[in-house]
């Protein structure tokens, strides 16, 4: 013990070769050099604090549109809707897309990041609200013949939590309470249950995916729309101007006709007017008549609701208006129609029956049910609101950025002169051009444009301001 307590013998320091003193300090300034190098930010590296991007726009609520109060502001929700999710964010791109093209500027929130805090804080000061998400409302066969209670009905079908796929009911109490959009905003609410009139479509009680009765229409337009017609605002003051719900209608932005955002972007048409506008249908033998209202209006058996079926004062703010794709065997139309005292005897003839195309081969024997409706200030003009989202009656900036222009035939030239006939026609030409096999234009010139300059045998007009891109030949 007491030799394993006595210090080591001591040894004389062993003398390295200058040459490797010389090596040792060359090295300590290279080392020393890189770290010089390094960016900052790198000396405190964090696992990053909020989820991917999932396509080329933040989805997650953090873009400046989000976190801001832009000029025509719209504001996308996309909820937790199970395997149905990927295909409402389909959807919810489709009107990103359509309202980017009419001069908006877009926040995206999209399931899993469209938890309720998410939510609220991106919807701060939104022109338009568009909502994809489930739909709670009442009444219901499943659930009950009243009008549900509204802590969890007649809302928004969020993430229970930021990063959870599981869906948590806001109803109209959360929505009245604390949304906060702009004063005269508008509300789409998109393939939700319940909310333009009809029910369900795969729920457990059949009865409740049937087309309903005019009164039970009714009172689902109403239900939904009280509690967004009743929120706040930023700046405080104001209220929604209307609610909007569409079953199925689509956004596309290479419609020569447009699409409902660029209405409200660019005519002077009231709110009604706009959603009584009819896009481009297909009138292909597969498709005549089905769908409709995938294209806007129908226009064929639409009323007016200025009060509850049983006479009470609606819940919501304003009227209503309902516009149904109704078409049955053995159903006849009535000789007239008046909009104002519908005949609600043949409106509930349709109810109990099925929904869908009976014969999708162009006889017209299509019933979707109530799938279109506004409601509130129906009065409303597109300029007016217009006016209250950015300050003039034009886009942002006050350009004519979503006029539609004719796309100009530019076969044939160099991409040089193609690129300045489109830029001279309103649009713009991406950087980057695609590359094409073609036996009857020269190599090195322009076959065509993307999209092209003709839809259906007829010129394309699209929006001002799109981006086109020019397919060029690389010869035979």
């Amino acid at each position: 013990m007491q030799q394993l307590a006595q210090a080591a013998p001591r040894h004389a320091p062993r003398r390295l070769p200058l040459s490797a003193i010389r090596l040792s300090i060359v090295m300590a300034i290279i080392v020393s050099l890189a770290w010089l190098t390094v960016p900052i930010a790198h000396a405190a590296v964090q696992p990053p604090s909020e989820p991917p991007i999932e396509t080329h726009d933040a989805t997650d609520g953090t873009n400046a549109a989000c976190t801001s109060q832009p000029a025509f502001k719209a504001t996308i929700v996309v909820g937790p809707v199970g395997s149905a999710t990927a295909r409402f964010k389909t959807w919810a791109n489709e009107i990103a897309a359509a309202a980017k093209a009419a001069g908006m500027k877009v926040c995206k929130v999209y399931s899993p990041y469209a938890d309720k805090q998410t939510v609220r804080r991106s919807a701060k000061g939104a022109h338009l609200f568009v909502a994809l998400t489930h739909g709670n409302g009442y009444p219901s066969h499943r659930r009950g013949t009243g009008d549900g209670n509204d802590a969890t009905a007649h809302g928004l079908g969020l993430n229970a939590s930021r990063g959870s796929s599981a869906n948590k009911y806001f109803g109209a109490d959360w929505v009245r309470d604390r949304l906060q959009l702009a004063p005269r905003a508008i509300v789409i609410l998109s393939h939700m249950c319940y909310t333009s009139g009809n029910g369900e479509d795969a729920s457990s009680n059949a009865r409740d995916n049937q087309i309903p009765s005019y009164a039970w229409a009714v009172r689902h337009v109403d239900n939904f729309a009280q509690g967004f017609l009743a929120s706040g605002s930023y700046p405080a003051g104001g209220r929604p101007s209307a609610v909007i719900a569409l079953q199925s209608q689509r956004f596309p932005t290479n419609d020569p006709k447009g699409n409902l955002i660029e209405t409200l972007m660019t005519s002077n048409k009231t709110l009604d007017e706009v959603f009584m506008t009819r896009y481009t249908h297909s009138t292909a033998a597969a498709h005549k008549d089905a769908y409709r209202p995938n294209s806007g209006a129908i226009g064929t058996h639409d009323f007016y609701v200025t009060k509850r079926p049983d006479g009470k004062p609606l819940r919501s703010r304003g009227r209503i208006h309902i516009d149904p794709d109704l078409a049955h065997p053995g159903t006849a139309s009535p000789a007239s129609w008046n909009r104002n005292k519908p005949n609600t005897k043949w409106l509930d003839s349709f109810s109990g029956k099925k929904k869908g195309i009976a014969n999708p081969n162009g006889s017209g024997v299509v019933s979707m049910g109530y799938t279109r409706s506004i409601a509130g200030d129906l009065d409303l003009t597109a300029s007016a609101w217009r006016a209250a989202a950015g300050g003039s009656s034009s886009p942002a900036g006050g350009a004519s950025s979503s006029a539609r222009v004719t796309v100009p035939k530019v076969r044939g030239m160099t991409p040089a002169k193609a690129k300045e006939a489109l830029t001279k026609a309103g649009l713009k030409v991406r950087a980057t051009n695609l590359r094409v096999v073609h036996a009857a234009v020269a190599k090195g010139r322009v076959v065509n444009t993307k999209p092209s300059h003709l839809l259906d045998g007829t010129p394309r007009k699209v929006a001002r301001g799109t981006t086109v891109q020019l397919k060029v030949s690389t010869g035979p």
